[in-house]
């Protein structure tokens, strides 16, 4: 993932220049066409080396989730907003006009964030489990930061204010897309202070701790929430104001409202995993419905660029809502032949395998084999494995699952005593594959929006 993620952070250098050059030259938006295929390019490199991260944690480190809220994973999200804000309005300032002011900003800001992202990675300013440690890259680093911020700011002001098109009103599709920017910008501004904070408070507090986990769910993922309720009624709003069918976004809002409430009724906890399932579910039968309702659209590129897009998006906040919160974990000591129950399956430790392989990279392979039976069938099997590394006398844990598009069984054996498992951790991970299945969409259909010529924009079809 890490080459992904560079790839998406060298790509956005081409907006920047193109905003900066197209503003100090006076040739408008002309810079958006020509960049239009590099900043969909990069971000989808940026998302697919997130997402791919994500993946990584889950199934190399062992801990059983796919996001902690490290300073290096939270570093790669913070461009991933601004870049996802341009994303939507280039769209409008190509179309009508809109925000040429915001795009140029919007462009440079996203680079910017790259060149940031990196410091924090490889400045050694923030610890983290996979951050490097102090080098001389650190200053240099800053010193384009800032540079580029000054420099950002100083064109910015120098751009001639002209007539620019007013903005529709807020019932309007532009006006929902400007409501989306505003929460992407805000989820960026939380998660860069809650991970810079450390840097910050160390100037007058001696022992500076950062934020913890409960702080980015408590406050990111209400905004997550409304982001995907706006994204699921913005389709049905005007492009110059006012709902195209008043019926379709008013149920759409009235079946989120009545699902959380319902949820909430039958005693379901956390809420807020209630409303992320039911924004989930109206975003996805928006989709939906558009597909019923708009001729032509199964075969549209633009469609499924766009609202396919949004489609996985809403695919990863319905496995996030439910894997996260309602993930089940058990720890127990276990010698071979011993068996145990948990969440309704019954998990049986049938023995331990080693290999040893002088001269090989992975000196020594230690796999503990446990299956896995419900209601007296079997489920599968589980291969958690300890790999020990030349020169490396620290085991690595080498995690093992049974998919599903329900359950996900998950197995790490983290230490031994002889063959007895000093313990074997299980987890059962509802609905994880969702995520993935999310991730795949949104890191691909926005593919089919590239375009191989430059050509005209029409307002008509497609969505932000």
């Amino acid at each position: 993932h890490p080459p992904l993620l560079f790839i998406g952070y060298a790509g956005f250098a081409v907006p920047a220049c193109l905003a900066l050059a197209a503003t100090l030259s006076g040739e408008g938006r002309a810079w958006l066409e020509a960049a239009r295929n590099w900043i969909l390019g990069s971000w989808t490199f940026l998302t697919a080396g997130i997402l791919l991260g994500g993946w990584w944690s889950y199934m190399e480190l062992g801990w059983g989730g796919y996001w902690a809220w490290d300073p290096v994973e939270n570093a790669s999200l913070i461009p991933w907003f601004a870049a996802t804000a341009l994303v939507h309005t280039a769209l409008l300032e190509r179309r009508f006009g809109l925000l040429p002011r915001t795009n140029v900003c919007l462009a440079c800001l996203t680079l910017i964030l790259c060149l940031f992202a990196t410091y924090l990675v490889r400045s050694g300013v923030v610890e983290s489990l996979h951050a490097f440690g102090d080098g001389s890259v650190g200053g240099p680093l800053l010193a384009g930061v800032l540079f580029a911020g000054v420099l950002t700011v100083l064109v910015a002001a120098a751009r001639p204010r002209r007539d620019d098109p007013t903005l529709p009103a807020l019932g309007s599709r532009p006006g929902l897309v400007v409501v989306s920017v505003w929460l992407l910008l805000a989820l960026g501004v939380v998660v860069l202070l809650g991970t810079i904070w450390p840097v910050v408070s160390q100037l007058w507090e001696p022992s500076p701790k950062g934020a913890e986990q409960g702080f980015y769910n408590t406050v990111c993922l209400p905004l997550f929430t409304l982001l995907t309720v706006v994204m699921a009624l913005a389709p049905w709003f005007g492009w110059t104001g006012g709902p195209k069918r008043r019926d379709v976004p008013a149920g759409l809002a009235g079946l989120w409202l009545v699902l959380t409430i319902v949820g909430v009724f039958q005693g379901i906890r956390p809420v807020l995993a209630v409303a992320g399932v039911s924004a989930a579910v109206i975003a996805g039968l928006s989709v939906a419905l558009l597909l019923v309702l708009i001729p032509g659209s199964l075969r549209s590129r633009r469609f499924w660029a766009s609202h396919g897009s949004h489609l996985g998006l809403a695919v990863i906040v319905l496995g996030v809502a439910v894997s996260g919160p309602f993930q089940r974990s058990h720890e127990q000591a276990l010698s071979p032949g011993e068996s145990f129950d948990f969440s309704g399956y019954r998990f049986t430790y049938a023995g331990l395998g080693t290999a040893d392989t002088p001269g090989q990279e992975i000196t020594r392979t230690e796999e503990a084999r446990i299956t896995v039976s419900r209601d007296g069938k079997p489920v599968g099997v589980l291969t958690p494995q300890r790999l020990t590394y030349r020169n490396y006398d620290h085991p690595h844990t080498e995690v093992s699952t049974v998919s599903g598009l329900g359950d996900e069984l998950y197995a790490t054996a983290h230490d031994l005593d002889g063959e007895r498992l000093t313990p074997l951790k299980v987890s059962v991970n509802p609905m994880v594959n969702w995520v993935w299945i999310g991730s795949i969409m949104v890191c691909t259909l926005p593919l089919l929006a590239i375009r191989r010529k430059a050509g005209p924009t029409s307002p008509k079809g497609g969505a932000a």
